[in-house]
């Protein structure tokens, strides 16, 4: 299946991102929308091979709004203009960590992973703490040479100097310095003319991100998010 008319329906949504476009173009957007949730469904049955957890949820429970939240200041207009998605076996939540996906046009779209929420001072001192104790073994996952072709150096913003309660010249110095742990795999558009093709992407690179992953939910095992 060509998926490329969600991406022409997501470019057209990003030069006409008003109410008055959005709600005249109804019908396309539900089509789109459409398109997305079966990709999702097809990911989340590759993924429930490793995990059966991830089927407790719908493809929609699993979905972001295209509506941005009005409490929050807006840039760019009131839409968002890229599809969304957490597949997580946890659900739409940051910890435990999961893949995110997220498709816009102009080959803007990519497969995530990590832990994002620098806000969250318990979960970043947990993965501080798992990787001054497991360092080799830190070392070894992101430094892996099928790991660095498909996610690159793994990113995140970064103190200046290690922090306080760790070794100055801690081996892993540079990743105690940093605050998040977010690694990304682009999804160019050319992608997109073929769902099963994507689909097997996708679900390749969920493969190769999964010791990274596992070792940071190791290190938030039993951490829950701040209830605001």
């Amino acid at each position: 299946m060509d998926l490329t008319p969600m991406l022409d329906h997501l470019a057209q949504l990003e030069w006409n991102n008003d109410r008055d476009w959005f709600h005249a173009h109804a019908k396309e957007r539900k089509a789109a929308k459409a398109d997305f949730e079966g990709l999702v469904l097809s990911l989340m049955l590759g993924l429930a091979q490793e995990d059966p957890r991830i089927l407790d949820y719908r493809p929609v429970s699993l979905t972001y709004s295209l509506v941005r939240d009005t409490r929050r200041p807006q840039k760019g207009g009131p839409y968002h203009t890229a599809f969304r998605a957490s597949l997580n076996p946890w659900g739409r939540t940051p910890v435990p960590v999961g893949a995110y996906l997220y498709v816009q046009p102009g080959d803007r779209s990519f497969l995530g992973g990590g832990l994002a929420i620098q806000w969250f001072r318990e979960a970043t001192r947990a993965v501080r703490d798992h990787i001054a104790c497991q360092g080799g073994r830190w070392q070894s996952i992101i430094t892996a040479p099928a790991f660095l072709e498909s996610f690159g150096q793994v990113q995140g913003e970064r103190l200046r100097k290690v922090p306080a309660g760790y070794e100055p010249d801690h081996p892993q110095g540079d990743s105690l310095r940093q605050k998040s742990w977010t690694i990304t795999a682009p999804l160019p558009d050319s992608l997109f003319q073929d769902q099963d093709g994507l689909t097997g992407r996708i679900l390749a690179l969920c493969r190769e991100m999964a010791p990274f992953q596992s070792f940071l939910n190791e290190a938030l095992q039993g951490l829950q998010m701040p209830e605001w």
